[in-house]
């Protein structure tokens, strides 16, 4: 039964320290950990729709004064900017310029350095907790 707890808290403390690492990479970069959420989500929503402060706020799940408090600051950086709809004043989106661009795409390619770096190590560690705990190895790809 232990080990089974074991294995159950293994990806929240995974988790737990990757979101503590992208915390890193982001403030390398001038971001704040909570500003590299907004701009990922607004790349991310910009492919979709239009970015309303709504729907960013709505996608990180924080209210809405508390996305435009993030994007004040990150216009203030000039990482984004505000359009205005030409019909409708009260509808605005948000667009990540060249320079959040960079600097999300900086943070990336961190994050995919380091996953090279050590996702061999980290796969040979979930296989020996796996073989202690007497489950199956996951298929991995080759």
């Amino acid at each position: 039964m232990r080990e089974q707890e074991g294995c159950r808290s293994l990806p929240n403390t995974l988790a737990s320290i990757w979101r503590m690492r992208s915390r890193v990479s982001a403030n390398i970069t001038g971001l704040e950990p909570q500003q590299y959420q907004m701009v990922l989500a607004l790349r991310a929503l910009s492919r979709e729709h239009e970015a309303s402060i709504s729907s960013i706020a709505e996608r990180l799940l924080i209210r809405h004064s508390s996305s435009v408090d993030l994007i004040d600051g990150l216009v203030a950086q000039r990482y984004v900017r505000r359009d205005r709809s030409r019909g409708d004043h009260w509808q605005v989106s948000v667009i990540v310029l060249p320079r959040g661009q960079r600097a999300l795409e900086r943070v990336v390619r961190d994050r995919l350095h380091e996953l090279r770096d050590s996702g061999h190590a980290l796969i040979a560690a979930l296989a020996a907790i796996l073989e202690e705990a007497n489950l199956p190895e996951p298929m991995l790809a080759s």
